[in-house]
């Protein structure tokens, strides 16, 4: 879930919904988040020292276009 926030909560839809967790930045842009597509339905994030590991089974080009606009 992308909001007005900074940051993006992740769910696993085939668990009806269950949060699994969140992945915080900082709107001042001190920590540098960057998001790199991997496959066509895999997308990484990358920030905080870690990289978070996602699949949409839509297809990833929306997500990383938004994230990317709150950037």
């Amino acid at each position: 879930m992308l909001t007005d926030r900074p940051g993006l909560w992740y769910f696993d839809v085939g668990k009806g919904m269950e949060l699994k967790g969140s992945i915080p930045w900082k709107d001042d842009a001190s920590e540098r988040v960057e998001v790199k597509k991997v496959g066509e339905k895999r997308f990484d994030i990358i920030g905080g020292g870690r990289a978070y590991h996602l699949n949409d089974g839509g297809g990833n080009a929306e997500w990383i276009e938004a994230i990317n606009r709150f950037l």
